[in-house]
């Protein structure tokens, strides 16, 4: 209570022994926990810890004995096996996990002999402007290529970026990858769509026709734009944009924003006495995002 529920503050109890001479590791054991309480389902715990400590080099987690792996994170999966012209057989595994929870070193890691080289990558998929950042941040997974060993350097912390065997499956990985993360991000945008669909659907019906095309084309690049934002800044863009294709005033609003400098739009989103200002609602809050 004191640590205000928070156990990185808390000052556990510890008890400190020696161990026999060849034992190593650490094992942490939750004893006596209240009953009242539903118990830490090991499938979460290592689908948190997997993210945290998954790729750390001589240093692996068990939970009840089982090992962090792969199928412990939640998300769609995928794996290919395929030998590739110049560079041999290759295996890549990976998921697109479900949550938006932060994965640690999120990426591609290339396995070569059964050890990591280097940093996970997207092998330059985050240049691709039809991939979204935060869809990218979501991948965890690993290719396994031994035909890299030649490319390795001395320290094992990278591949040589001209390896000749690297190049030939640099886009092959990119391929598989972007095919992937299309399938999740057409999903998520499908059932994103479907929820702001029920709640705007009354607006949209009043609308006229040739209107109601043009405000589905701007909910659609509204919901493509703030992929992975809260559903109520969506909401409130998604808002906003009705306002704009509803009523004239507000369109003009908005046209007198977008010819406007940067500057003064964070001027009046900071102004103190914004919230008095004769506006939409909707259009306060986008000026605040």
């Amino acid at each position: 209570m004191n640590a205000a529920r928070d156990l990185e503050r808390f000052d556990l109890p510890i008890t400190v022994r020696d161990a026999a001479k060849d034992a190593h590791g650490t094992i942490v054991t939750l004893r006596e926990l209240n009953q009242r309480f539903t118990f830490p389902l090991p499938e979460k715990l290592k689908g948190l810890l997997v993210v945290e400590y998954g790729r750390e080099a001589d240093f692996d987690v068990k939970v009840n004995g089982v090992g962090l792996g792969l199928d412990d994170l939640q998300g769609s999966s995928y794996s290919h096996s395929q030998a590739v012209p110049d560079a041999g057989a290759i295996r890549l595994s990976y998921k697109v996990a479900d949550s938006n929870q932060t994965i640690k070193q999120a990426g591609i890691a290339i396995r070569v002999g059964g050890k990591i080289v280097g940093r996970p990558s997207f092998f330059g998929l985050e240049d691709d402007p039809e991939v979204p950042a935060k869809l990218l941040r979501k991948l965890y997974g690993e290719v396994e290529a031994d035909s890299l060993l030649d490319g390795v350097t001395a320290d094992w912390g990278d591949i040589v970026e001209n390896d000749k065997a690297y190049q030939a499956i640099k886009p092959v990985i990119q391929a598989h990858i972007k095919t992937a993360l299309g399938e999740v991000f057409t999903k998520e945008m499908n059932l994103q769509r479907a929820r702001l669909q029920q709640q705007l659907n009354a607006r949209l019906s009043k609308l006229p026709e040739y209107r109601q095309r043009y405000a589905r084309l701007a909910l659609e690049k509204v919901m493509k734009r703030f992929y992975g934002e809260s559903e109520e800044r969506i909401e409130t863009v998604a808002s906003v944009v009705l306002d704009a294709l509803e009523k004239d005033e507000y369109w003009s609003i908005l046209q007198h924003i977008d010819e406007s400098p940067s500057g003064d739009i964070e001027a009046l989103a900071s102004a103190p006495s914004w919230p008095n200002l004769n506006l939409p609602i909707g259009l306060l809050a986008l000026l605040r995002m």
